[in-house]
C-alpha cells in the first residue's frame, strides 16, 4: 500500500512540475494529449487513477476509466528519471 501512496506522490510532483524527470509520450488517439508538456499534465489532471503496479524497478499506473482509453504513466526507478506516457484505446474483447 506504501508503494501506491509513493506513486501517486510521483504522479502529483511530476503534473505540478517538481523535478526534472525527461518526458516521452505517445498517444495512438485524437486526443492530442502529447502535444507539449503543459498539454500533458493538464490531461493527467482530469483523470483519476484505476491501477497502480510494478514492472521491473519501474512504477506503471493506468489512468482514465477501466474499458475505456487507457492512459498509461510509467515512472523509471534508476536515475535518469523518465516519465513515458502511452495514451492507447484497448483492445476489444
Amino acid at each position: 500500500m506504501e508503494q501506491g501512496w509513493e506513486a501517486l506522490a510521483q504522479l502529483a510532483a511530476f503534473i505540478a512540475g517538481v523535478g526534472d524527470a525527461k518526458l516521452r509520450c505517445s498517444d495512438t488517439t485524437s486526443s492530442g494529449l502529447c502535444r507539449d508538456g503543459n498539454t500533458v499534465k493538464s490531461g493527467l489532471r482530469a483523470l483519476s487513477p484505476w491501477a497502480i503496479t510494478r514492472k521491473a524497478d519501474d512504477t506503471v499506473l493506468w489512468m482514465g476509466v477501466p474499458g475505456g482509453i487507457v492512459t498509461e504513466v510509467r515512472f523509471s526507478a534508476a536515475p535518469p528519471l523518465r516519465v513515458d506516457i502511452k495514451r492507447k484505446v484497448p483492445a476489444p474483447f
